[in-house]
Formats: structure tokens, sequence, C-alpha cells
């Protein structure tokens, strides 16, 4: 296993998080230190699924431990994102994962984005959205809590919050 890892560490002192982004040179090295950080102590995930502008699937992972967080980009397929699903929900057994290579180019972003949140939707303890709204802009996200963390998907643009209300 390759453990060429690059670190870079932010100290969001409004947050009190203290946050590390990590740079590894292949995915497995990833993956393995998300293994290593279950296997070490119980910890929260943080998930937000998204496309590269090639049109490859990845999560931006979060791993977080008390006020500390590791923060990355892993290149995801099924055998990955199944293992993730398994931890957030506190399943017993933890599928194997063999296959580090990520999912082949996305064609349909939209589709790809609205399957990946209907499984989440049905597998989670709960959702919840939140307005934000910035600069005049108002955007929406949605976030699917787990025994062991969320899944929270990319805001989108909402031109009228009262819509929320009105249906």
């Amino acid at each position: 296993m390759n453990t060429n890892l690059n670190l870079t560490i932010e100290n969001k002192t409004n947050f009190q998080l203290y946050q590390v982004t990590v740079k590894a040179q292949t995915n497995e090295a990833l993956f393995k230190l998300i293994e290593q950080a279950i296997e070490r102590k119980p910890v929260q995930m943080i998930v937000t699924p998204r496309i590269d502008v090639a049109g490859y699937p990845y999560y931006w992972v979060g791993i977080r431990s008390d006020y500390r967080e590791l923060n990355f980009k892993l290149q995801v397929n099924d055998q990955i994102m199944n293992y993730i699903l398994a931890y957030l929900k506190g399943d017993e057994q933890l599928p194997t994962v063999s296959d580090f290579n990520p999912t082949e180019k996305i064609e349909n972003v939209a589709e790809w984005l609205e399957c990946h949140e209907m499984k989440h939707f049905r597998s989670s303890l709960y959702d919840k959205e939140e307005l934000s709204m910035k600069e005049g802009i108002n955007y929406l996200t949605r976030k699917f809590v787990y025994l062991n963390g969320k899944i929270n998907y990319p805001s989108t643009k909402c031109d009228d919050a009262l819509s929320i209300l009105l249906g």
C-alpha cells in the first residue's frame, strides 16, 4: 500500500473544528485511510456525492472524531459506495472492497445524483433540508442522517424560499 499522503491543515476557529485536507497518490490509499480510522476509533463520516469536471463520480469525504476532521476526494465505484453506506448505517459486517478504480464516466449527472439520492433516502434514519440565504440567493441542501454520519447533497438554487412552505 502506498502511504504517501500530503496534508493541508486549516484551523477553522469559527467552527472550532480542526480540519486536515488529505491528498494521496492513489484512491486505494485514501480508502485504506477510511478503514484504518474505522478500526481505531468510532468516527462520524460526512459524505457529499459529486461528479468531477471530467464526468467521474466521487465523494468528498470528511472523517470526524471529536473536533478533528480529515477531508479528501475519494473516487467511487459500487464496492466503495456500498462499503461507505454500510458503515454509515452501522452494519455489523462491512463489505469487502477489492476494486479501487472509479466508476466509468457518468453521462447524465442529474440522473446519477437522483438515483443515488433515492437509495440514500430509503436507507437513512431521517432526512432534513436546510435553506441558506447568501447574497440574495437561496440555496437548498438535503441531508440524510445515519447512525455513523450523514450524506449531504450539493446545494441547489431555490428561487423562492416561501415555495417550500406552499408546496
